[in-house]
């Protein structure tokens, strides 16, 4: 593994993913909206193993303050929630199933042959 950025950083599974690529001496870039919460989740990276780590506080919003990169590897993490509908946690459940579609028509849309599903 050479190079990973992990956006929403903070989050929960952000945070187990980051540890999981931290032990396996992974270079991370992370992003995230609340600094303090960022700057632990660096520190716990680099005690971790991480070869590198970098962080930047960001919001996703903001679309002009982006550039695109002309080449990487994104990776999105759903959930089986978004296959099964349940009646406790059905708002959950849509939003990652909106998401797998909204994947799912991006591939097909961008038809790279570098990408991969």
């Amino acid at each position: 593994m050479k190079k990973v950025l992990v956006l929403g950083s903070t989050s929960a599974i952000a945070q187990a993913t980051v540890r999981l690529l931290a032990a396996r001496g992974a270079s991370l870039y992370l992003t995230g909206r609340n600094a303090a919460n960022l700057d632990a989740v660096t520190m716990d990276a680099a005690t971790r193993g991480a070869a590198k780590v970098a962080s930047q506080v960001v919001d996703l919003n903001d679309f002009d303050t982006h550039e695109a990169q002309k080449a990487g590897t994104l990776v999105v993490i759903s959930s089986v929630a978004g296959d099964r509908g349940r009646q406790s946690n059905y708002v959950y459940g849509a939003s990652k199933g909106a998401l797998n579609v909204f994947l799912q028509a991006c591939a097909t849309g961008w038809r790279s042959p570098t990408w991969r599903w």
